[in-house]
């Protein structure tokens, strides 16, 4: 949200007091509680863990919110903000790194893959040219990725029954960080692989089967459609110039059955 409201009133748009109080108890709430575990953002079954995009974005809203604090009318917060900040940081690049798997992991001190560490470079994180963004970026394109070219959101068990499709929203990561990365020609190559698997008028499901290649989960999907577009922080670089296409409109999809609904399973684990 924090992020959102960055790039949104950036500009010096202003703000309501009501918006103000808001985004400064988010920030107040990152601060305090970014130590404790929790599920994720995939909402996995088991004990709460460490996992690091949680982390990442308790810095991402506090980085925010830095930046906005003339606005929210809190610069007397800056110095604990920053200081909280800069501890998540150090805390990532030091226990999200194992150079064993070579590449930031899902949790703290783990060994498993996940796509959600591609936000890294996408928020600013980490630059593109940071040898630990490449060979994380390289590890999810080679062991997450399957044989279609569409990545799943993980490699860890999470105790749920049958076999999880690959998730469009991560292929489209994979493709901005391979884009801030500079390996362009593979982020265009991989964006029009996950954008092919719209349909005719340019809606994405959540998953695509990874034997049958059939669109499953929920459709249409928010968040599939939501990283087709991402800008680096600030606006310093569009995602979207030469590297990547600018419109779904330009793969359609042949997946499209003729009742004009998709076809496949449901998503597993869900009735």
């Amino acid at each position: 949200m924090l992020d959102a409201a960055h790039q949104i009133y950036r500009d010096a748009c202003p703000l309501d007091a009501l918006t103000r109080s808001f985004l400064i108890g988010v920030a107040e709430t990152a601060a305090r509680r970014w130590r404790e575990p929790d599920q994720s953002l995939w909402e996995m079954r088991g004990p709460s863990r460490h996992f690091l995009h949680s982390k990442l974005m308790c810095w991402l809203g506090l980085d925010r919110a830095i930046a906005l604090a003339q606005m929210l009318g809190a610069t007397g917060r800056v110095a604990d903000w920053t200081c909280t900040r800069d501890q998540i940081r150090a805390e990532i690049l030091t226990r999200g790194w194992n150079p064993r798997v070579g590449a930031f992991t899902q949790t703290f001190t783990g060994t498993d893959l996940d796509a959600s560490v591609l936000m890294m470079p996408l928020v600013g994180f980490l630059p593109g040219d940071d040898p630990r963004v490449r060979a994380t970026v390289d590890a999810v394109a080679t062991r997450l990725t399957d044989a279609r070219g569409l990545v799943h959101r993980y490699n860890a068990a999470d105790g749920l029954p049958g076999e999880e499709g690959t998730f469009l929203l991560c292929t489209f990561w994979l493709a901005h960080a391979l884009a801030f990365t500079g390996e362009g020609a593979h982020a265009k190559r991989v964006f029009q692989t996950a954008a092919s698997y719209a349909n005719d008028v340019g809606l994405l499901a959540e998953e695509v089967d990874s034997v049958t290649g059939e669109p499953i989960g929920n459709f249409p999907q928010a968040f599939s459609h939501c990283c087709r577009r991402r800008g680096r922080p600030g606006g310093a670089r569009e995602m979207t110039s030469s590297a990547l296409p600018s419109s779904l409109a330009q793969v359609r999809s042949r997946r499209w059955c003729s009742c004009g609904r998709w076809s496949g399973p449901l998503l597993r684990g869900r009735p």
